[in-house]
């Protein structure tokens, strides 16, 4: 999707009369990263998101991994012995990080946490570019799982299947028309799609047909789920709906690089990068959000990306990261057929969707077309529920802890009868493992889930309001005995807070290998783990109970 070639810049803009964003543009909350704030390479090409909430940037100087406040760069060329440190893009495909270069394809996979802190990559090489000089050009995961890396010569595709033995080499799919070089690509859901510098072609067949209509050279190419193809160039923007095109008023920008941004976001709305802005595309109206407070005059938006929480993400020509938030929120309510509901949890799980635990009316997921109860989950007042497996859900109520998977839901362990049923807690699913606590006891449950449900007591805590597993043990919040640590050979201890009497613990949150955030009636305080002691700091949102972090 991208031809990795840095050369002179030449702007042109196209004056023309845009309507005014509407006030969901306007009122963006807009945050950058640049150079100052840490990012280390500032031509990025593309980014990605795993399943832990680490966002990945492949750029022209290696793998870079952000967390929301600090950038790491890793190397996985060098898995393939390949000197070249450009990447062609990372795509985070089902439970594995992916990456390509000029010359490579490999993949990483998480470990026993699901985390992808510390990477080890398997990689195979493939036949060099010799038109690349920063890396591949681009990547594409297709929906029928199949990936496809185009280059300036060629391009080749493979299966994303993690093997033993590391990745398959990709096969030699498709060479340009005749005399000349792909500056875009796109596998769509009923043909191919090439872009050169003479046209925009489409493939029947063994044969490319170049596209009649206006003159769109070396554009980026992109096809929204509902089938028409957008082409962003020095042009203009365009979109084909299979008979002909419509132009899009919008600044242009002509440079020897044709990387471009062009966008859906999971409300179905076209995103677009431009000069000190984006653009947005719904129902053929255009809205503009200007990024002129964080981008210097003259930058453009080369890559875009929306991550799990609905921020957009914009990359910039000249080392800027931005995220936006406002413009791709929605809210959850009535009108999208929940009804009248108090919320007890909430998940999402590797596939997108929205898993909603109400307090008295079950658990709802979400197709696409709105929200369908889970056939008895009902059966009393929510406390906690995980997701761990393919439609399988761990819940607990005031009855006791619960399985629901799609052959039906089953009580597992009825909750302690001898104690008032105050709270039912998990801790996040560790892959292997899933911690659970009912009211007295914490448990460890292996996972997957067989037949026979196994039951591991871990502990006994009181009123465990939340639960995290780190390598210095298990911490446990109470409500009313406060923070607990459960050592790896089983002792408990408690943490006491000083300062106050009244304190009431809610939740836990792990900031650090050195530090926890811990939420309680008098807002948030930060426990230092090796010292075992809070610190001596005042507490953020002091005046208020803090129940999730």
């Amino acid at each position: 999707m991208f031809l990795k070639r840095i050369g002179p810049v030449l702007l042109l803009c196209t004056r023309c009369t845009l309507a005014d964003p509407p006030e969901i543009l306007r009122e963006s909350e807009i945050r950058r990263w640049g150079p100052s704030q840490g990012l280390p390479e500032e031509t990025v090409h593309s980014i990605s998101e795993t399943p832990d909430g680490y966002l990945w940037l492949a750029s022209r100087d290696g793998l870079i991994r952000f967390d929301g406040a600090n950038f790491r760069v890793f190397r996985p060329g060098e898995a393939a012995k390949s000197a070249d440190t450009g990447m062609a893009g990372a795509l985070a495909i089902g439970n594995s990080l992916w990456v390509g270069g000029s010359d490579y394809v490999a993949y990483a996979t998480p470990d026993s946490f699901r985390s992808f802190t510390n990477l080890q990559f398997q990689s195979a090489r493939m036949p060099p570019d010799p038109e690349a000089r920063y890396g591949g050009a681009g990547m594409q995961a297709a929906a029928d799982g199949t990936l496809y890396f185009r280059r300036a010569d060629a391009v080749y595709k493979t299966r994303p299947v993690v093997l033993p033995s590391g990745p398959d080499v990709p096969k030699l799919y498709v060479t340009p028309p005749g005399g000349e070089t792909f500056t875009g690509f796109f596998h769509g859901s009923k043909q191919d799609w090439a872009a050169t510098a003479s046209g925009i072609y489409r493939r029947r067949g063994a044969e490319w047909v170049r596209l009649g209509g206006p003159t769109i050279r070396s554009a980026t190419l992109f096809e929204a789920s509902d089938g028409v193809l957008w082409a962003l160039s020095h042009d203009g923007l365009f979109a084909y709906n299979g008979k002909s095109f419509r132009r899009y008023a919008v600044e242009a920008t002509i440079s020897t690089d044709p990387y471009r941004a062009v966008f859906e976001d999971s409300d179905g709305d076209i995103w677009v990068g431009l000069v000190g802005a984006v653009a947005r595309i719904r129902d053929k109206r255009v809205d503009v959000l200007s990024l002129g407070q964080v981008m210097r005059p003259g930058d453009f938006v080369k890559v875009l990306y929306q991550s799990k929480d609905g921020a957009l993400w914009a990359a910039t020509n000249w080392g800027v990261l931005v995220r936006i938030d406002s413009p791709v929120f929605h809210t959850i309510g009535n009108s999208a057929s929940l009804g009248e509901v108090a919320i007890g949890a909430i998940a999402r799980d590797e596939k997108g969707r929205t898993w909603i635990g109400t307090r008295t009316k079950g658990i709802f997921t979400h197709d696409g077309e709105g929200f369908h109860k889970i056939p008895a989950t009902d059966q009393g007042i929510l406390h906690a529920m995980v997701l761990v497996g393919e439609r399988q859900i761990l819940f607990a109520n005031v009855k006791g802890l619960w399985l629901s998977t799609p052959a039906g839901t089953r009580l597992l362990a009825e909750a302690p009868s001898q104690i008032m049923n105050r709270y039912r807690a998990f801790s996040p699913n560790y892959g292997t493992h899933v911690y659970y606590a009912d009211s007295q006891t914490i448990y460890r449950i292996p996972l997957p889930l067989g037949g026979e449900v196994q039951m591991e007591s871990v502990a006994d805590v009181p009123s465990v309001r939340s639960i995290l597993s780190g390598r210095d043990g298990i911490w446990a919040v109470s409500s009313d005995a406060g923070l607990h640590q459960i050592s790896r050979d089983g002792r408990t201890s408690k943490c006491p807070f000083q300062k106050s009497s009244d304190l009431r613990t809610y939740t836990l949150f792990e900031l650090s290998d050195e530090h926890l955030l811990v939420g309680t009636n008098h807002g948030v305080l930060v426990f230092d783990r090796k010292r075992r002691r809070y610190l001596d700091l005042p507490p953020l949102f002091e005046k208020d109970s803090i129940f999730r972090l």
